[in-house]
């Protein structure tokens, strides 16, 4: 177990502030996904500063996705991840198997067994996301406490995904970061109430369908340095989109068919392109295919039949 100091002294020398970023590595990072060049400078720029980001646009347009694989860019570079800390007597366990990845290979035999070598952790919290999630959690059976999300996720990224529809309010959420997302630091509170400060070095990325401007304020929105709106694609995003899904899944690519299929979209069902439907789509017909005990094929019969099962009818 490592004092508190330690630890603190070890997360500002790892810190996420610090990382080497090129366009090269964002393209590689991102290049299963079809984004547009602004799109991709945005977020290699917003991990070169270590600062939060408001991924926010309608649903279905990719923010999860986009969120989820900006951990590339965090596996070049491993970090050393306590066990647990001591303050006062008091131990707080850090390292959590199902977080923090033990590096490939083995550890250099002049390592302090107290640490691992891991890989920078990735944390997504959802809805269930509770305000106590935030603080040190005291197990009364084996007497320690378990660090919270965010000290968890030290040196690394944590997702809060479909920010304002967590169990904790939004402006509770806002109200408990503002601090640490401006000082990089946090507070946590010991049985009794004693105050510990910790490192809070973690590149924060909140995902939202809803409008920015009705969850925070504008103290909160300018601690937030990078906003990148994820918005509806256009036609020739659709085409690529659909493309690669259709060689992932094993379906022959018919141009004329999803050009019909977008049109059916977006004429007849009035509905804007957006990145999830060549996914949603493609499934539809495969599922269909399967059910029929037949050759799954992109026609256009086939991608009308999926969107009547997909699409609500007006």
């Amino acid at each position: 177990m490592q004092r508190s100091d330690d630890e603190v002294e070890t997360c500002r020398e790892q810190t996420v502030r610090r990382m080497e970023v090129s366009p090269e590595a964002v393209q590689s990072a991102f290049g299963d996904m079809v984004l547009e060049q602004p799109m991709l400078d945005q977020l290699g720029t917003a991990v070169v500063s270590g600062n939060a980001i408001f991924l926010h646009g309608p649903s279905g347009t990719g923010k999860t996705t986009l969120a989820e694989a900006l951990w590339r860019l965090f596996q070049r570079d491993p970090i050393w991840v306590p066990h647990a800390i001591v303050v006062d007597g008091q131990i707080i366990t850090v390292y959590d198997p199902q977080i923090h990845h033990a590096t490939e290979g083995p550890t250099p035999p002049e390592a302090d067994r107290r640490w691992m070598l891991c890989q920078r952790p990735r944390v997504i919290v959802g809805g269930e996301l509770t305000i106590e999630m935030l603080d040190l959690q005291f197990n009364p059976l084996s007497k320690f406490y378990v660090a919270p999300v965010q000290v968890k996720a030290n040196n690394g990224l944590l997702i809060v995904d479909d920010f304002g529809r967590q169990r904790v309010r939004p402006e509770e959420l806002l109200n408990r970061w503002v601090v640490p997302l401006d000082r990089r630091i946090d507070f946590l509170t010991l049985a009794g109430g004693r105050k510990l400060e910790v490192p809070f070095d973690v590149l924060v990325v909140f995902a939202t369908n809803l409008n920015p401007a009705t969850l925070a304020d504008e103290a909160f929105l300018r601690r937030i340095q990078t906003k990148i709106k994820v918005d509806n694609i256009g036609r020739e995003q659709f085409h690529e989109i659909t493309r690669r899904i259709c060689e992932n899944v094993g379906l022959a690519y018919d141009h004329a068919v999803v050009d019909h299929l977008a049109d059916v979209i977006a004429t007849e069902l009035r509905q804007p392109l957006r990145a999830c439907y060549p996914r949603d789509i493609v499934q539809q017909v495969v599922w269909g295919a399967r059910y029929h005990r037949q050759v799954a094929a992109l026609t256009r019969e086939a991608v009308e039949q999926a969107c009547r099962s997909y699409f609500l009818a007006s």
